[in-house]
């Protein structure tokens, strides 16, 4: 067991604008292309994106950890590989020991998540939002 309760290890994680294929007939012969293709970092293929590259941090139990940084850096991204909501596209996201994709409702509850809301300030996300 570590002692870290968050850990990212090169995550990268990729993203595809909008719809690419209009009929079946396109989308068949670009699956069978990306298959024989494989991953690479280098390689993106039209409307692809790099949501994150490289992300590499540990959490210890009980720690904190603040993320700041201007629109579309990756913060929420970051959040919702932790949470399981994304898998990486390369790379190692663990909470408590466990991939994250594998983590349950149980464990996702013990990570507190506090977001800005607007002109009045920070609010935990664990928080009934009239209190």
């Amino acid at each position: 067991m570590t002692d870290a309760a968050l850990r990212l290890d090169g995550v990268y994680k990729k993203f595809r604008k909008g719809e690419l294929y209009d009929s079946l007939r396109d989308l068949i012969p670009a699956l069978a292309a990306r298959m024989l293709r494989g991953p690479s970092r280098e390689a993106l293929a039209p409307r692809e994106f790099w949501a994150l590259q490289d992300i590499t941090f540990s959490v210890p139990r009980g720690g904190l950890v603040a993320m700041i940084g201007p629109s579309g850096c990756g913060k929420t991204t970051t959040v919702r590989l932790l949470l399981g909501v994304y898998e990486p596209t390369e790379g190692e996201c663990h909470v408590f020991g466990q991939p994250s994709y594998h983590i349950r409702r149980p464990v996702r509850e013990r990570i507190v998540h506090a977001r800005q809301s607007g002109a009045t300030g920070w609010r935990r996300t664990d928080q009934p939002e009239w209190q």
